[in-house]
């Protein structure tokens, strides 16, 4: 059977595993969010980083808690995204990316893969494929992909905003060095 993700009003990611019988999809995200800069009490992110499952609040919405990996391979299947800015302070296009982050007991070599960046302007709707996680950019490497047969050990599922240019993360410079929080009120509040 294939499966599909989809991530909703805000984001559509839909996963089609290696299976063959019928398509089928799942829900992954499905809302409208409020993205600010910063995040108070730092709830979902923050900074740039809007998070939809986290340890401490875990929402994996209609996905299995135990293995993305059979009987469904998530993994190796696609993933689609449905993202549309209904308020932004600026007319002023973004660049986002998806993005899973795995086992934070290990600090700076925590496993963390992202999808290809999509460009995203004020007015219009990105709903398209975002590829397969197992081609997905990886921090670690190549050779260190997330391990989907373990989803409990996910502490982040979400999304990452750019600037286009300067192309950089308008995070807070106490997140990194290389962040542009100058640009912020570029692209916050946000609502999708």
């Amino acid at each position: 059977m294939r499966k599909s993700i989809i991530t909703g009003a805000l984001t559509g990611m839909i996963l089609l595993p290696f299976r063959t019988e019928t398509a089928a999809q799942t829900v992954v995200f499905d809302g409208e969010i409020t993205w600010e800069w910063p995040v108070a009490g730092n709830d979902y992110g923050g900074y740039s980083f809007y998070w939809w499952h986290q340890t401490s609040n875990p929402n994996y919405g209609e996905m299995p808690t135990d293995d993305w990996l059979s009987p469904d391979d998530y993994f190796n299947g696609e993933f689609r995204m449905r993202f549309e800015v209904l308020e932004q302070p600026t007319d002023k296009p973004f660049i986002i990316q998806v993005g899973i982050w795995q086992d934070s007991y290990l600090g700076s070599d925590h496993l963390e893969q992202v999808c290809d960046r999509v460009d995203i302007a004020k007015g219009t709707v990105f709903d398209a494929s975002i590829g397969t996680p197992s081609n997905w950019w990886s921090l670690q490497g190549p050779g260190n992909k997330l391990d989907f047969s373990r989803p409990e050990d996910f502490y982040r599922i979400g999304m990452v905003l750019w600037n286009p240019s300067p192309l950089c993360i308008p995070k807070d410079k106490s997140w990194g060095a290389e962040g542009c929080p100058e640009y912020k009120d570029d692209f916050f509040p946000m609502r999708a």
